[in-house]
């Protein structure tokens, strides 16, 4: 099959909210695009996931995963891509278990009450990586 270019999209940022009984803000998961500077990257989306202690280890990953996934497809990101703070064992296992992997880290990346933190940059792909070189 031909790589083709077929038509510009505006990718507007993608919500999941869970809504936990009276508490909406106590999780959310959002994608946005990874760059709004050129169209290059509008096959990137880039994720962040946020659940309140009291609601982890409840299988509440998974079903947040699985709806930030379809919503991608549907507004045509080809591949997710977040940084991980290093210090946070238990986040970085959830991403991987949903598929992605380390590419890499961004050192002294985020400074947290004044210390730095390394990231931990990971990327899943959500269709096939079809190579387009030299198109």
């Amino acid at each position: 099959m031909d790589c083709q270019l077929v038509g510009e999209t505006t990718l507007e940022k993608l919500f999941v909210r869970e809504a936990i009984p009276e508490d909406a803000g106590a999780i959310v998961q959002i994608m946005e695009p990874f760059a709004s500077y050129t169209h290059a990257f509008d096959h990137v989306g880039v994720l962040g996931t946020w659940v309140a202690l009291e609601y982890r280890r409840q299988g509440i990953a998974q079903r947040l995963f699985e709806s930030i996934f379809e919503a991608a497809l549907r507004k045509q990101y080809e591949k997710i891509f977040t940084f991980i703070r290093a210090d946070n064992s238990a986040a970085l296992s959830t991403y991987l278990n949903q598929g992605f992997r380390i590419i890499g880290t961004a050192q002294r990346h985020a400074r947290i009450k004044g210390r730095f933190v390394d990231e931990i940059i990971v990327e899943k792909f959500l269709t096939e990586v079809q190579d387009c070189a030299g198109s």
